[in-house]
């Protein structure tokens, strides 16, 4: 079964029907589609009422204020989950910045086997931008041979990295590059 918002109801009411989304602090849907400006929706459910799709995104989410904003989300039996792509994959551009989120779920819980399962960015038509990766295994930060969580921001040209194994922090470490100019970089 299928619901499309988008035909059905407004921005002003949507609070009411998808609670969860918007009033629920801990929600990821609706943290992002706060962020994103996301008013419009298509959710798809299984037959016990569970948010599902085997052939899709179960949650299609625009902006009616920019089409260049969207958020689609893989839920299977109500919990994020997609194999060997990302399950939330949002993004907002405009013509003065940009914003992109990937998180890779699996069963419900942050998973990725070769790749950092969180990905942010946010940049500028030409910089300053900032970029954050957050590696996990089975729902922890964990990561072997290299940093578990990384972030890079051009405009203080600040690195941090942050070892994890597990969920236990084990080191952590802030360094300063040199830069001559900003990069530019695309969404």
């Amino acid at each position: 079964m299928k619901i499309s918002l988008k035909d059905q109801f407004d921005r002003s009411s949507i609070e009411t029907i998808f609670d969860g989304f918007y009033n629920d602090p801990d929600c990821k849907i609706g943290q992002l589609a706060r962020r994103f400006y996301i008013d419009q929706f298509e959710v798809c459910f299984d037959q016990e009422g569970n948010i599902h799709s085997e052939d899709g995104p179960a949650i299609i989410g625009r902006s009616s204020m920019n089409p260049d904003a969207f958020l689609n989300a893989w839920y299977q039996n109500g919990v994020f989950h997609r194999l060997r792509q990302p399950a939330i994959d949002a993004s907002n551009v405009t013509h003065s910045r940009g914003v992109s989120v990937q998180e890779w779920y699996q069963n419900g819980v942050r998973h990725r086997e070769r790749g950092p399962a969180a990905i942010q960015s946010y940049c500028g038509i030409s910089g300053p931008f900032r970029e954050k990766e957050e590696w996990y295994s089975n729902g922890l930060l964990h990561r072997i041979g290299g940093p578990a969580v990384k972030t890079f921001d051009s405009f203080t040209r600040e690195d941090y990295a942050a070892h994890y194994r597990a969920g236990e922090k084990v080191s952590e470490q802030t360094t300063f590059r040199q830069m001559t100019c900003h990069p530019q970089v695309r969404l």
